[in-house]
C-alpha cells in the first residue's frame, strides 16, 4: 500500500555538506528517508533508483519531493518528537562532489 511504502525508512543521511543543495533543500544529518521522488523501500533496488533519478531531474532542472523522518527535541530537551518532514530537493552542480552534496547509507531499524 502507497502508506506503508510512504512511512517505511530504506536509507538514512549521514552527511550534508554546507551550501550543497541537500543542505539549501533543508536535509539534516541524520534524517530518515521514507521517499525520494518515485523511489521508497519497495522498488530502491539497492539505491539505483535514486541513482538514476538524480541526473535526470538535474538535466531537467526539476526538483525532488523527498520524505523523510527527522527526531527533534524540544522543551529544552525534555521531549522527544519524531516528526516526518516533506522538502524539495533540486539536484544541481555546485562548487561541491555530485548533483546533491549529501551521503546517504542503508537504514534498518
Amino acid at each position: 500500500s502507497f502508506q506503508e511504502e510512504s512511512t517505511t525508512p530504506f536509507a538514512i543521511i549521514d552527511e550534508v555538506s554546507p551550501n550543497s543543495p541537500a543542505h539549501e533543500a533543508g536535509l539534516k544529518k541524520g534524517d530518515v528517508l521514507l521517499r525520494f521522488g518515485s523511489v521508497h523501500s519497495r522498488n530502491h533496488r539497492d539505491f539505483s533508483a535514486i541513482a538514476e533519478l538524480i541526473p535526470l531531474a538535474a538535466s531537467q532542472d526539476k526538483s525532488i519531493s523527498v520524505s523523510v523522518r527527522r527526531k527533534t527535541v524540544e522543551l529544552g530537551g525534555v521531549v522527544e518528537v519524531i516528526k516526518t518532514e516533506k522538502l524539495e530537493l533540486r539536484p544541481r552542480t555546485w562548487s561541491g562532489r555530485g548533483l546533491l552534496g549529501c551521503h546517504i547509507q542503508p537504514y534498518s531499524e
